[in-house]
Formats: structure tokens, C-alpha cells, sequence
């Protein structure tokens, strides 16, 4: 697991713990509401981000090139590197971002990767699934939980 995977996943744990605590309280609905708002907002500014990168980046096809388990989380990890060239033909050697239990790609595989014109060195896999993940993820979490609100507000005032 990467440090920015570590990270979002402590994030959302904290916002679900604090959700959870103010439930508990019966902190004031506002409250709830903020927090749920909060989280699709962020979640709209992350896919915003995400969507102007992919604007202005440059696709390519890369090949992956190595496998390999990760040591990091669980030595059943599995990352991947991949290579690709830029415009100009420079070669890059990039590791995917990612890791997952099973293996996504073989070596050999090519894989869709977008880069910035000025910095091919930031490029990221290409891929929706991958790529739109946390920005689903937390505007879902979002969703649900101000429906949830909206609902046991309905049903109180009834």
C-alpha cells in the first residue's frame, strides 16, 4: 500500500469515526450535514483535479516490465513497473501507483499512461478504475451519508 493509499484510507477512517461520535452525542444535525457536505465537496475538487489532468496530459501506451510483490504492506502484494516514451523518445520507467492482491497485468502487457507535456515524470496509469477511485469513493460516502441525515430528519419532524 502506498503512503497517499495509507493516507486517504486514514482520512476516511477519521471522517467515519467523528461521524460515528457525533451520532453517539446527538451532536446538533448541523453537524452532520457540514460533514456530509464536506465530503462531496472534496470529492468534487478531487475529480475536478483529476479531470483537468487528464485534459492537458499526454497518452501514451507503455509495457510493463517488471512484477513484483511489494514488502511494504503484505508480501502478497502485488505492484508492477512499466516503461513508456515520451515525444520526443525518451524512455521512462514509472511504477504503477498501485499494488492489489492479484496480479493486474503481466509482464509484456501494455498499459494506457498520461503524462504532463512539461513532466513526463508524473506520469499515472491511465486507468478509469484506478484513476477515478477516491474521488468515487468519498462523494459516495458523502451521498449516503447526507441522504442518511436527510431521512432521519424527515422522520423526526413527522
Amino acid at each position: 500500500m502506498s503512503l497517499n493509499t495509507f493516507l486517504w484510507i486514514s482520512f476516511l477512517a477519521v471522517c467515519v469515526a467523528l461521524y460515528l461520535i457525533q451520532r453517539r452525542l446527538k451532536i446538533r444535525r448541523l453537524f452532520s450535514f457540514g460533514f456530509s457536505l464536506a465530503l462531496i465537496v472534496v470529492a468534487v475538487t478531487l475529480f475536478y483535479s483529476k479531470l483537468q489532468f487528464m485534459a492537458s496530459a499526454i497518452r501514451t501506451q507503455g509495457i510493463v516490465t517488471e512484477h513484483y510483490l511489494s514488502d511494504y504492506d503484505q508480501p502478497t502484494t502485488h505492484c508492477f513497473k512499466i516503461t513508456f516514451q515520451d515525444q520526443v523518445g525518451r524512455s521512462y520507467r514509472m511504477g504503477a501507483g498501485f499494488c492489489s492482491s492479484t496480479p493486474l497485468h503481466r509482464v509484456g502487457d501494455n498499459v494506457a499512461v498520461a503524462y504532463p507535456p512539461s513532466n513526463p515524470l508524473k506520469a499515472k496509469v491511465a486507468s478509469d478504475q484506478v484513476f477515478y477511485f477516491w474521488p468515487t469513493a468519498i462523494g459516495l460516502l458523502g451521498i449516503m451519508l447526507l441522504a442518511l441525515e436527510s431521512y432521519q430528519a424527515f422522520r423526526e419532524r413527522s
